[in-house]
C-alpha cells in the first residue's frame, strides 16, 4: 500500500484510492453499526514498520529501547521486558472488545487503538514511579561516599542491578531476608559519622543474626543491599 500512495511511509486512510476507502469503511461498518457519513477515515493514518513478522518480539523490544532513549535520554530505568509484556497484555485484551459493545466510530478508536498520547502517559507514570526507588546512579554516590574506587565500582554495578531485582521479585529470597535484618538494625546517625565503618559493622552483625545467609550471598551483594536499604530511607525522607 505504500508503494501505491507515492513511496509514503505515512498517510492517511483518506488518501488511497476509492476501493480501499470503500474496503476500510465496510470493514468499520461490519465493528459498528454506522453509515458512511459518520466514518471520517482522516482520523485513521498507516505508518510503514520495519518491525520484522518473524521475530517481531526481539524488533519490539529494540524499538522500545531507541524510543526510552530519546524520549527519557539515560535518566530511565525502565525494564524493556515488563513493557513489552504490558503491551502484548493490552493488546490482546483490546481484540477482545466486543462489536455489540461499541457506540460510536469514537469509540471503536478508543478501545480497539492504542493512542501514542495514552502510551506516553503511561509511561511518564512507571517513570515517575521509578524514579523514587533505587538505582545504580544513586547507589554509586553512596559507594563513592564510602571510599569505593572506580575499579572497585564496576564489579558493583552488576552485582546491585541484580540485588534490586531481586528485592522487586514479591518472594523472599536470601536478598530480602537479609534486608530485613539490614532494616531492623539500620541506624542513620551511624551513616552520617562514617558511612564505611557502619557498612562493615552492620553486615557483620547480621551475619551473627543469621548465619544461614552468611555463605549464602557474597561479601558484595550484602554491602549491596545495605546500600539499596540507606538509599531507600534517603528517598523516604527526601533527601536524594
Amino acid at each position: 500500500m505504500c508503494k501505491e500512495n507515492g513511496g509514503k511511509s505515512s498517510f492517511g486512510a483518506n488518501e488511497v484510492k476509492d476501493e480501499y476507502k470503500a474496503s476500510f469503511k465496510k470493514a468499520i461498518k461490519d465493528q459498528v453499526k454506522l453509515d458512511d457519513t459518520s466514518i471520517d477515515l482522516s482520523t485513521m493514518r498507516f505508518v510503514q514498520s520495519s518491525l520484522s513478522l518473524d521475530d517481531h518480539i526481539t524488533h519490539l523490544k529494540g524499538k522500545l529501547c531507541d524510543f526510552l532513549s530519546k524520549k527519557f535520554g539515560d535518566s530511565s530505568n525502565l525494564s524493556i521486558n515488563v513493557l513489552v509484556s504490558l503491551l502484548e497484555q493490552e493488546c490482546r485484551h483490546k481484540s477482545k472488545v466486543k462489536s455489540a459493545d461499541i457506540i460510536d466510530f469514537s469509540d471503536l478508536i478508543s478501545r480497539k487503538g492504542l493512542s501514542s498520547q495514552g502510551f506516553n502517559s503511561v509511561l511518564d507514570s512507571l517513570n515517575a514511579s521509578n524514579s523514587m526507588r533505587p538505582n545504580w546512579g544513586m547507589a554509586e554516590k553512596v559507594f563513592s561516599t564510602a571510599g569505593k574506587t572506580p575499579f572497585q565500582l564496576i564489579p558493583l554495578n552488576a552485582t546491585f542491578s541484580q540485588v534490586c531485582i531481586d528485592l522487586n521479585q514479591n518472594k523472599k529470597n536470601p536478598s530480602t531476608v537479609y534486608l530485613e535484618y539490614a532494616v531492623s538494625l539500620y541506624d542513620e546517625a551511624k551513616t552520617h559519622s562514617s558511612l564505611k565503618l557502619y557498612l562493615t559493622e552492620i553486615m557483620q552483625k547480621i551475619d551473627v543474626l543469621c548465619p544461614d545467609y552468611a555463605l549464602a550471598l557474597t561479601a558484595g551483594k550484602k554491602e549491596c543491599i545495605v546500600v539499596y536499604l540507606i538509599i531507600k530511607k534517603l528517598l523516604e525522607a527526601d533527601k536524594i
